[in-house]
């Protein structure tokens, strides 16, 4: 048995305390109270779990963690944790693999397997022969239409010095009919114009459309400092989308931010000041005592709080 959990045990039986008055009073799980009574620090999840409730234990019974420091420190190091941390992250999956690729080969060979029984089965004897016509017919057809194609555009290319003349006329001719005929082009240009002035044109609904993207609403975010006097849990629960649990020292000041409401529960009410520009609460509650299910939310520029009961 550990001299510090020897300590906490004996003073507790002399105050005729029991380990569920200890818990009920500090809000700390009985399984917790008998690690520490045994020295089974690593049962417990950190360092910073051992020395809250450490410490927390120590001032119910009437002491300060300075009176148990140097048997906490001699019993529970912080770099156990972390070694124990580290041994825990080095995992060995080498094994693991190598008794799941058989069973993966085995369950990929039966599927094919079956696959091929079914498809000797249900498919035709002939089906697969008229696909494979079907693609080679494909194949002669493509093939052709390419030839024929390039035919073309090879006759194209042999054009006859008797057509290259014609058609140099034929270019003349209509050059000759453009400059005649600029009343006409200039009603054909003033049409072109008008249909492309039709088709840039903005209509209500787009603009409708930009001046949405413009009016895009910026969520406002608040400031909330929390500033602790002494050691309590906390847990925070802010917009609904964000959950945070703490043990908070003595000293500590955190900040947080939230657009509706946040709402926290906390052990030692006593211990917390919670403000926001010039708006401060404390004392929330009794020493010691926990306080649950307190909304704060922004009225008119104004932190207020309410408790919502259960």
């Amino acid at each position: 048995m550990s001299d510090l959990g020897h300590f906490l045990s004996e003073k507790r039986k002399e105050q005729g305390k029991s380990i569920k008055d200890v818990s009920k009073a500090t809000l700390i799980s009985k399984a917790a109270i008998e690690a520490i009574e045994s020295g089974d620090f690593d049962s417990l999840p950190s360092y910073v779990h051992c020395y809250g409730f450490v410490k927390k234990y120590a001032e119910y019974l009437g002491y300060t963690y300075d009176d148990v420091k140097s048997l906490f420190e001699s019993e529970c190091k912080k770099e156990d944790f972390q070694v124990q941390e580290a041994q825990e992250s080095e995992v060995d999956y080498s094994s693991a693999d190598s008794k799941r690729k058989f069973p993966v080969f085995a369950a990929v060979f039966l599927l094919l397997i079956i696959g091929g029984i079914l498809a000797y089965v249900f498919v035709p004897s002939g089906t697969l022969d008229k696909e494979v016509k079907q693609i080679e017919s494909k194949g002669e057809l493509t093939t052709g239409n390419t030839t024929s194609g390039n035919e073309t555009e090879l006759k194209k290319n042999k054009a006859l010095p008797e057509d290259n003349i014609s058609q140099e006329k034929t270019e003349g001719g209509k050059e000759q009919a453009l400059k005649t005929d600029k009343k006409s082009s200039g009603l054909e240009n003033a049409t072109e114009s008008d249909g492309k002035a039709k088709d840039n044109e903005i209509t209500p609904y787009e603009i409708t459309q930009e001046l949405n993207k413009e009016k895009k609403v910026v969520e406002k975010k608040y400031d909330v400092s929390l500033d602790f006097s002494d050691t309590c849990w906390v847990h925070v629960n802010i917009d609904n989308e964000k959950q945070l649990d703490f043990i908070a020292e003595g000293g500590l000041i955190k900040t947080i931010s939230f657009s509706d409401f946040f709402i926290i529960d906390i052990g030692n009410a006593a211990a917390i000041t919670i403000s926001h520009n010039g708006d401060i609460y404390r004392n929330l509650g009794g020493w010691r005592e926990p306080v649950k299910n307190l909304r704060f939310t922004m009225d008119n520029g104004t932190l207020k709080y309410s408790k919502i009961e259960n």
